[in-house]
């Protein structure tokens, strides 16, 4: 199995611990931990791409596993495995809605997580990840855009601008629309109007990148994806 990006969604922090050093272990990278959906909800926004996320069904918050599921579900194409001590009627459904991809019992152990793993097929994330263009619709006609010439895309209301380095295009999507369409890990939510191509990062300050001259914003989770850049 290739190395996953997975998020973490768990209140508890020995289990918290627990997960991500058997993830590690097993040549995975947690990109980031959550204990709340507030927080879940923010660490999406600043990821291009995650492959799985682990999520804990009893949160002690005023939203539950349940709607996280929901959130990820409706703003990735990440697949999910529920954390849970117990499975009654209400679960049942609304992983059946959700189309949850596994299931761990607690308490588990290590080789649980690595049997849940093993059980699900990333045959369909490697395909999306090899993509190198996408189209989009301008106008009557779709247009074929390379994903290696973008430098990067600007939100502007329910518009997108495409920068390449000799052109920019607008369409009418949202940045969140264009994220899930390009689904690659090159690609990282900078800040929540820009979403650049990390391979066209020229330089890196502590509050931003500079693609093609242009200075762009960046946040703290998109600082710490770019670590290994720094």
């Amino acid at each position: 199995m290739k190395p996953l990006k997975i998020l973490l969604i768990e209140d508890d922090p020995f289990t918290q611990e627990d997960i991500r050093e058997a993830l590690e272990s097993f040549g995975h990278e947690v990109v980031g931990i959550a204990d709340s959906f507030e927080k879940a909800s923010e660490l999406v926004e600043s990821f291009s791409f995650i492959d799985l996320a682990f999520i804990d069904i009893q949160l002690r918050t005023s939203f539950d596993g349940i709607d996280v599921a929901s959130m990820l579900r409706e703003k990735t194409s990440a697949k999910l495995i529920f954390l849970t001590s117990l499975a009654d009627s209400r679960i049942v459904h609304h992983a059946k809605r959700l189309k949850i991809d596994g299931y761990l019992v607690k308490p588990f152990k290590e080789e649980d997580i690595r049997i849940a793993l093993e059980m699900l097929d990333f045959e369909d994330v490697i395909l999306t990840e090899q993509r190198t263009e996408i189209y989009l619709k301008s106008g009557h006609e779709l247009l074929r855009i390379n994903l290696g010439e973008i430098l990067y895309a600007e939100a502007q209301d329910n518009y997108v601008f495409i920068h390449t380095a000799d052109k920019r295009q607008l369409f009418h999507m949202t940045l969140k629309d264009l994220e899930a369409k390009i689904n690659s890990s090159d690609f990282i939510r900078s800040h929540r109007s820009f979403l650049i191509n990390r391979r066209k990062i020229e330089a890196i300050s502590a509050n931003y990148v500079r693609i093609n001259k242009k200075e762009i914003p960046i946040n703290e989770n998109a600082r710490k994806q770019l670590g290994d850049l720094t």
